[in-house]
């Protein structure tokens, strides 16, 4: 994909599997009981009317901010980048699967690294007090996208 003046390109969606009745069932039991469950609607809903970018982290004047993978792709692709490092919320999750996530963007070629101290993840009532999953994902990301980097190192060779 090329950037045509400044302007980020659209992605095409994916064809979706046609539901079938059995499909649908399943998917309002998943949604009622499982994720995100009918116990947290009204905490999702209101959640949703404040979730906003920290001021800090919103793009400056002439940035690029992508939602796409083939954005995200396009704007490393002029800049010469192909070693991406990620932080945020949910290595297990929202880092991974996320357009524009470690799995998209291995999938198309890129270094998928993480920072250590920057990331949490998704975990359940076994796995959080010693964050099982995020130091499983951590593991999964060495294997499969890139490196784990810690903060402190990190900082050192940038600075």
């Amino acid at each position: 994909m090329k950037l045509i003046k400044g302007k980020l390109p659209k992605e095409k969606k994916l064809r979706r599997a046609a539901p079938d009745a059995a499909y649908k069932t399943l998917a309002a039991f998943r949604a009622a009981h499982v994720h995100p469950g009918t116990e947290n609607e009204a905490d999702i809903a209101a959640a949703g009317k404040i979730r906003d970018i920290h001021p800090a982290a919103r793009p400056l004047p002439g940035e690029y901010m992508v939602t796409q993978s083939g954005q995200l792709q396009a704007v490393c692709a002029l800049h010469g980048i192909n070693h991406l490092i990620y932080a945020g919320f949910a290595v297990n999750y929202c880092i991974l699967m996320s357009p524009g996530g470690m799995l998209d963007m291995s999938r198309r070629g890129f270094l998928c690294s993480v920072v250590r101290e920057a990331t949490t993840a998704v975990e359940n009532d076994f796995s959080a007090r010693d964050e099982t999953a995020k130091r499983l994902a951590l593991w999964n990301t060495a294997l499969s996208f890139g490196f784990v980097y810690d903060q402190a190192d990190l900082e050192k060779a940038l600075l």
